[in-house]
């Protein structure tokens, strides 16, 4: 009987130091000290070494190469979104110069309702002596200012032009589209407004452009890089390239020759 219990307390004393010894070869490998015995004066820490770049990947349960991977994981994540977060950045200007015009387009549907269903530029100099071919673009918008209800409406985010404070201080300097004078309301596919960057290789005169099928209309780089927006009189709004307006905008108007009055 005391044979086994002797036994068994060597084994018990074996095991106890085999897990110090461990223990204690962890605690050196982390520059942690460790104290030899649980008297009553405890060893005083030792300065930890830093270990290197390997050993502290290894210990944090990262090998380099993971470590490397996960960084080129998140580098060719990176590179294939960001063009999809520049070009999203790049067509917001353009969707706000869309609900630009579809905001004059309504507010000159509403001008109409009160003047014999008429847009502004189809009130002859009877009807309103302010309105007539010579009228600056400003002037139409300033008709509509109550529809508007801000200056901002008529600047596109990509034209160099500034907006207004107010329809009081305001001219052409403070517009960014065109007002197309042969359109109405019962002819959907005539031109109603649009980008001013807008070309047929004349000099406008009186500010007022005519554009023909037979004639290269195109749009500048001015403002939305050789494209343009487009409010028809029906109430869409049409993104379009310069081929696109040449192809189909200009030849299903209606008319031989449309006048736009640029501001």
């Amino acid at each position: 009987m005391g044979t086994v219990l002797m036994k068994t307390c060597s084994q018990n004393f074996r095991t106890g130091l085999t897990h110090l010894f461990h223990k204690h070869q962890a605690e050196r490998r982390l520059g942690v000290g460790f104290a030899a015995s649980p008297g009553p004066k405890p060893v005083t820490n030792r300065r930890a070494t830093p270990l290197p770049f390997h050993a502290a990947c290894e210990i944090s349960g990262l090998t380099v190469i993971e470590i490397l991977f996960v960084v080129t994981a998140l580098v060719f994540v990176a590179f294939m979104l960001l063009p999809q977060m520049v070009r999203v950045s790049s067509r917001a200007p353009q969707i706000t110069c869309v609900n630009n015009l579809k905001q004059i387009y309504l507010s000159f549907r509403i001008y109409a309702e009160d003047n014999v269903d008429r847009f502004p530029m189809n009130i002859g100099t009877t009807n309103n002596p302010v309105v007539n071919e010579a009228t600056p673009v400003y002037q139409y918008f300033q008709l509509t200012s109550n529809e508007l209800g801000t200056p901002k409406i008529v600047i596109c985010p990509s034209d160099s032009r500034v907006w207004a404070t107010n329809f009081a201080n305001f001219g052409n300097g403070n517009v960014s589209y065109f007002i197309g004078l042969e359109s109405n309301e019962n002819l959907p596919q005539t031109m109603l407004a649009g980008d001013r960057n807008i070309a047929n290789g004349f000099v406008a005169k009186d500010r007022i452009l005519q554009l023909t099928t037979k004639q290269k209309v195109r749009f500048t780089d001015e403002i939305h890089l050789k494209q343009g927006n487009i409010a028809l009189g029906g109430g869409s709004v049409q993104q379009v390239s310069s081929a696109r307006l040449r192809s189909e905008i200009i030849p299903n108007t209606g008319f031989a020759s449309n006048r736009i009055k640029l501001p």
